[in-house]
Order: structure tokens, then C-alpha cells, then sequence
């Protein structure tokens, strides 16, 4: 199975591509929306004629914006995980799980991923700076998601 994780407005629309790919081959996939950016995402979605997310993890209802709100969405995205990955993930043990960029999103999904034993294709790095704190946080979430 493949399961392709968006959580930020800049992913669903560098993946809308890929999506609208799958869909013209019929390949099933477990779209899962992490919910970091909320608002104009399913606007964005119907422009681009992208399914609605199969799952929604971490939804507080607005934009995920300063660091205070990304560490309590992100231990909640980990906590619901931690739980609820067989059902997340349908139970599969052996499918590929598609992460693009470097934004939080893709730490998150590398992690619940791995959990699962399933394997992870990140679409779209960005550069390495090797420096944790230039850009921040997309430099950590590389090298913790690889």
C-alpha cells in the first residue's frame, strides 16, 4: 500500500502532481493530512481535484504558526500515533509511505512510518546547510527524519 502524508500547503501543492498521477492510474492510496496548515487547505485540495485525506491527525481547528503551538501539535500528532498506527497506516507492514520536503510534517510521518516498519520516500529534501539552526527547524527535521 501507499500512503502519501501532507501536513503544509506548500506540500499538497508540490504533490498535487503526484497525487492526480496516482488517481489517473488507479493506485490506491491512504492520503493523511497531519493538519499543521488548516486554513485554505481544502480549497487548495478541490482546485488541484485531490481526494479528501482518508485521516486527519492534529487538527486544532487553525494554522500551526509559532513554536509554542508547533510543540504541543506535534506531541499530539506523536501521542495519537503512538496509539493509533495500525489503524492510521490499515494494518500494512510492508507499503511505502511518500513525506515531502523538509517542514515539520516530514519528521512526524518519518516517525509514525517507522514505527509501522514501513518504509519511507521523502519527495524534495531541500539543500543541506549543516547548520541545526539555519534554516530552522527544516535542518533538524532532515537530519532526525533520515
Amino acid at each position: 500500500m501507499l500512503h502519501v502524508i501532507i501536513g503544509t500547503r506548500a506540500q499538497i501543492i508540490k504533490m498535487a502532481p503526484v497525487m492526480k498521477e496516482l488517481e489517473k492510474r488507479g493506485i490506491d492510496y491512504n492520503f493523511i493530512f497531519l493538519a499543521q496548515h488548516k486554513e485554505t487547505m481544502y480549497e487548495i485540495m478541490a482546485q488541484f481535484g485531490i481526494k479528501k485525506p482518508d485521516i486527519i491527525i492534529g487538527d486544532t481547528g487553525k494554522d500551526i504558526t509559532n513554536v509554542k503551538d508547533m510543540i504541543f501539535w506535534s506531541f499530539r500528532v506523536i501521542i495519537y500515533s503512538f496509539f493509533k498506527s495500525k489503524m492510521i497506516f490499515r494494518d500494512d507492514k510492508h507499503g511505502v509511505v511518500l513525506i515531502h520536503g523538509d517542514a515539520p510534517p516530514l519528521f512526524l510521518g518519518a516517525l509514525m512510518a517507522k514505527r509501522q516498519g514501513l518504509k519511507v520516500a521523502q519527495v524534495e529534501a531541500g539543500l543541506r546547510s549543516f547548520n541545526y539552526f539555519k534554516p530552522f527547524p527544516e535542518e533538524i527535521t532532515r537530519v532526525f527524519s533520515a
